[in-house]
Formats: C-alpha cells, sequence, structure tokens
C-alpha cells in the first residue's frame, strides 16, 4: 500500500536525521505495516563509490541500510534497499556531496536479492563477533 510504502522511506530519513544530531544509528526504529524495523545489526564497513559506508543489518532479517561513514565526502547520506512483500527497493536520502553519492548509487544499483542478502550476512557477523567497524 501507499501508507506503506511511505512509511519505509521515513527508515532512511530517521537514520540519516539521526546521525546529524549524533544518534547511534542502532537507536533508530520506525514503524513498518506488521511490526518495528530497527537497522542496528552490525556494522562492517564496505567502499562504494570510492567512499567508505557502513552497512547495518535489519530486523525483518533481510533489509540493510548504508550510512556514509565518517570522511565519506558523501555525508550526511544513507541508502537503503528495503523490502516489501513483492519486491526490493533501494533508496536513499541526504544532503551530502552529490558526485559522491551519485558514485556510490551506480554501485548499488545493479545489486540483487543475493548482493543485499551477503551484505545482511556480513553484517550480522561483525555483529555476532562483536567487532564492530571493520574496513573489508
Amino acid at each position: 500500500s501507499t501508507q506503506a510504502l511511505c512509511r519505509m522511506k521515513i527508515i532512511p530519513l530517521l537514520i540519516a536525521l539521526s546521525i546529524v544530531f549524533g544518534a547511534a544509528p542502532r537507536a533508530v526504529t520506525a514503524a513498518a505495516p506488521d511490526e518495528p524495523l530497527s537497522c542496528n545489526i552490525g556494522p562492517v564497513t564496505k567502499s562504494y563509490g570510492g567512499g567508505q559506508w557502513l552497512v547495518y543489518g535489519c530486523s525483518d532479517g533481510k533489509s540493510v541500510v548504508l550510512v556514509t561513514a565518517q570522511g565519506n565526502p558523501g555525508f550526511p547520506f544513507v541508502f537503503s534497499f528495503l523490502y516489501t512483500s513483492k519486491s526490493m527497493t533501494l533508496h536513499g536520502e541526504g544532503t551530502g556531496n552529490k558526485q559522491a553519492t551519485d558514485a556510490a548509487f551506480k554501485e548499488l544499483q545493479p545489486l540483487g536479492p543475493a548482493d543485499v542478502a551477503a551484505l545482511f550476512k556480513q553484517a550480522k557477523a561483525h555483529a555476532a563477533a562483536g567487532t564492530g567497524v571493520h574496513a573489508t
């Protein structure tokens, strides 16, 4: 539904705002149609578009968010791969350097469900190991 999609689009905005105002991403939750979705699993650091991104897994066990890491010219910006009952969508929100975020978007856009599942698995492995943020 349109209302559910609007709620899902709020997630990246809330994460970006929490980062701008200094809140930890793990404290961010937003209402999804069935249950709250929190994206606090991880993070693992990945490179897209020449910049570093912190990848967090979400409580639905498949969605991920990518938040600009310190020093990334795209800051503040967040991408999210979110699932609806029918599909996976890539969203981006923020006010960071457009050239930097466009470069990352070009690398993220072709990722499919198997790629996103691998990102989720890496973030979860870092969370389980208590290793925090590590470049990969």
